[in-house]
């Protein structure tokens, strides 16, 4: 996170760690897939998405507006592609975020 310049919250006390929340994985079949909040997150908090796809070098992952890559998307050619996307969370964000594909795939999220 720090290479990527991730702006990152920590907790209080004598071993301060980094506060993240991920959302579970929930493999379906479609274009798109909306991505939920993790239940306690507030404005100012690290949100962190890993999407996984199937169709490899020949699928697109296209985050939502206000999300970068942490690194490029990776593909083991054939088979699978992931990207792994942040933002931090605004005032007035909703309660999902749509990733979408350029083709009906399998995917999951974390």
């Amino acid at each position: 996170m720090r290479q990527a310049r991730v702006p990152l919250r920590y907790s209080e006390g004598f071993s301060p760690h980094a506060l993240l929340a991920f959302g579970n994985a929930l493999p379906t079949g479609a274009a798109s897939l909306a991505v939920g909040i993790p239940t306690g997150t507030l404005a100012g908090d690290l949100l962190v998405a890993a999407i996984t796809v199937t169709g490899g070098s020949a699928t697109t992952i296209t985050p939502p507006t206000g999300w970068a890559a942490v690194i490029p998307d990776v593909t083991n050619g054939t088979t699978l592609r992931q990207g792994v996307y942040w933002r931090v969370r605004g005032a007035t964000d909703g309660t999902t975020y749509p990733f979408t594909f350029n083709s009906a795939t399998t995917r999951a999220s974390g």
